[in-house]
């Protein structure tokens, strides 16, 4: 096989690697962070199903040093309540209390704004007492896409490399054949 084949079938196989990269994360949005969180304090990542359908939402929490905290899934009412430190609800099923490691993943089906708030309060869990221990360094990733538009693009996509795949393994079998046969030839 010529230098110049085996260029293209790298060309080709970095191209097939980044349609389905550039597929999965065409429609999600994302945010994260490497973050200390003292006491008394949380971060809130926004999250908006704007009607498209149900949206696919994930989260991924990782304490690496300091006492456990909370991942409230909340409304925007709710939120404010939390805010302004008065009562407040939150969607118990899509929350985790009291963890220093947390990977949920959920479809929801709801219209709106909503919050997942990683919290160091009292709201949840109750932080230690000794001062030192009280602050949480920690690693978050948020994740939320629409549901059956990112699974039929990233199935599209998928389906295109295997297809490439097969063609370029025939052409691979064919030249090998071609080959063999010249050499007996001679």
């Amino acid at each position: 096989m010529s230098s110049d084949m085996v260029q293209r079938a790298r060309v080709l196989a970095l191209a097939m690697v980044l349609v389905l990269v550039l597929a999965g994360a065409a429609n999600a949005k994302k945010e994260e962070g490497n973050e200390t969180i003292e006491v008394g304090d949380h971060i809130a990542i926004e999250v908006e199903n704007s009607g498209d359908g149900d949206i696919d939402v994930r989260y991924f929490v990782a304490v690496t040093e300091g006492p456990a905290i909370d991942v409230f899934f909340m409304d925007e009412e709710s939120y404010a309540g939390y805010v302004n430190e008065s009562d407040f609800d939150y969607f118990v099923e899509y929350s985790t209390l009291d963890t220093t490691f947390v990977d949920k993943t959920f479809v929801w089906d709801e219209l709106g704004v909503f919050y997942v708030v990683i919290d160091n309060t009292p709201s949840g869990t109750l932080p230690p007492e000794p001062p030192e221990e009280r602050n949480a360094t920690l690693r978050y990733i948020v994740t939320w896409e629409e549901a059956e538009k990112s699974y039929w693009l990233r199935d599209f996509a998928l389906m295109l490399i295997v297809v490439c795949l097969v063609f370029f393994g025939l052409v691979l079998v064919y030249l090998f054949m071609n080959r063999t046969r010249k050499k007996k030839g001679k």
